[in-house]
């Protein structure tokens, strides 16, 4: 067993770092390039960079979120359910794209249309679960 263990690699300092940080930042160059250039692995800089300064901005696919008052839409679809008029999944997924249409509403869904998992994620941030629809009669609606 090694006694004395000595860290394989280019070292670099914490000065490299906050200097690398900055240009990401400031400069707005890619990461793979700053890492090149100042010889850090690109996953520590990368890293570095997303905790150090909240400004940079994330990657990846934005949630989307139809309306500013999604909770809203939950609570007519829950009472509305109440009352004997329950939604079914294409009947959501028609109020969410005639919305998106009306307001003008930039979506990554095709033909504004929102998808089975914008659905079931929909529901779990709501709590919404479907159900068969029950026959109901006329006095009780």
């Amino acid at each position: 067993m090694v006694r004395n263990y000595i860290k394989k690699g280019v070292p670099y300092s914490q000065e490299t770092i906050e200097k690398a940080i900055r240009e990401v930042v400031e400069q707005k160059l890619g990461i793979h390039t700053v890492a090149k250039k100042y010889n850090i692995p690109k996953s520590v800089l990368g890293r570095k960079v997303l905790h150090s300064s909240p400004q940079v901005e994330r990657r990846g696919w934005k949630a989307v979120r139809i309306a500013q008052n999604e909770k809203e839409l939950a609570h007519h679809l829950t009472t509305l359910s109440r009352w004997g008029f329950p939604f079914s999944k294409a009947d959501v997924k028609c109020v969410v794209q005639e919305y998106a249409e009306q307001h003008n509403l930039q979506t990554p869904f095709r033909g504004t249309r929102p998808g089975d998992d914008w659905f079931r994620n929909f529901s779990k941030r709501n709590n919404l679960s479907l159900r068969k629809l029950e026959v109901l009669e006329k006095l009780r609606r």
